[in-house]
């Protein structure tokens, strides 16, 4: 199981090159927090 932080999700969104082939191999158990949602959501908010 991986618990994704705010920074690789970031970097997901901006198709980072280290990022995303490692997203690949573990999206089916890859998972974010709720506060990882609240801080995306707030950005995209106050942006």
């Amino acid at each position: 199981m991986y618990l994704l932080d705010t920074n690789i999700c970031i970097a997901l969104l901006k198709n980072h090159p280290n990022a995303v082939p490692k997203f690949a191999q573990h999206f089916q158990s890859s998972y974010l927090s709720s506060i990882v949602v609240y801080e995306l959501y707030k950005g995209v908010y106050c942006s």
